[in-house]
């Protein structure tokens, strides 16, 4: 799994926060989150409409700008320690 190569970059907790236009990929992405132990601290589905304040890329606001959603999920874990 890919999010295996995550355990040792971070030594003890990590936290992932991914925006995306593709509701596949991000439902595809929640899933493996929470399959890989992750825990869902913040999610939307129109980061756009729920968020005040955010820093957006070029393709972001291109999307939104038509009135495509943009995904949003911010999860965390506790790295597995390797050698345990």
């Amino acid at each position: 799994i890919f999010l295996d190569k995550y355990d040792p970059i971070f030594p003890s907790s990590k936290k992932i926060e991914m925006k995306t236009d593709n509701s596949s990929l991000f439902t595809y992405s929640v899933c493996s989150f929470s399959k890989h132990g992750y825990i869902i601290d913040d999610i939307s589905l129109d980061y756009h409409r729920d968020f005040d304040s955010f820093i957006t890329t070029e393709y972001e606001e291109k999307f939104a700008s038509v009135g495509m959603p943009i995904y949003y999920v911010a999860v965390s874990s506790l790295s597995k320690r390797v050698n345990e």
